[in-house]
């Protein structure tokens, strides 16, 4: 099964290399985009550089989030989306210590971790994975989990591009295993972590349909 990344489309609207016009946050969830990344990734490779320490990345994408969309319709789906995004990110000094943390496109994260690729890292993106799995979303009269897929890559790419790509098939492993999994990329390949259970615990997720947009 294929997987395409499709960028965001205020990313769409801008061409590279980056016009000071364009939108650097995402319009629904305040996070940093695909057209800040750019700027990002070149920070985090003079850093690498400097230390003489390589640095990783995470991409995470919602499972079938399009079935959201087709059974709440958008407005409510534009409101778990965000509440997911902000769930993510409150999740970051829990799991990375510190780190960026991207949206790439509609419903697909990037993570920048000032570290090299080991254990501890795929550790704590398997333990994010098991916990997003655990929350429950309470919505008007409903409830309803998500679940999402992650892959973790050492972030040895020479522009944005490459590295997404990079991120794209080891995510695309994850896709082909059933969802819901984490992938790794090193040098001996791409493997999937299998999901032990962990000492991690979900959330609620509360969505109503005053919340404001």
């Amino acid at each position: 099964m294929a997987f395409t990344l499709t960028d965001h489309l205020d990313t769409q609207r801008c061409r590279l290399p980056l016009d000071p016009k364009c939108p650097l946050t995402n319009r629904l969830t305040g996070l940093d985009n695909r057209v800040a990344l750019e700027k990002i990734f070149v920070d985090f490779k003079k850093r690498a550089a400097k230390s003489s320490q390589d640095f990783c990345a995470a991409m995470i994408d919602i499972d079938r989030f399009h079935l959201v969309n087709s059974r709440w319709g958008l407005r409510l789906a534009d409101l778990i989306l965000r509440e997911i995004a902000q769930s993510l990110l409150n999740a970051m000094p829990t799991y990375f210590g510190t780190g960026r943390f991207i949206q790439v496109s509609h419903s697909t994260f990037l993570v920048l971790l000032d570290q090299p690729l080991q254990e501890t890292v795929t550790d704590a993106i398997e333990s994010l994975r098991q916990s997003v799995e655990a929350t429950t979303l309470q919505l008007p009269g409903d409830e309803y989990s998500l679940t999402i897929s992650c892959a973790v890559v050492s972030a040895k790419a020479e522009s944005v591009a490459e590295l997404l790509e990079h991120l794209r098939k080891s995510l695309g492993h994850s896709k082909r295993q059933g969802r819901n999994r984490t992938s790794v990329t090193d040098p001996d390949g791409t493997r999937s972590i299998e999901p032990t259970v962990r000492d991690v615990q979900g959330d609620t997720l509360r969505i109503t349909a005053s919340t404001a947009l």
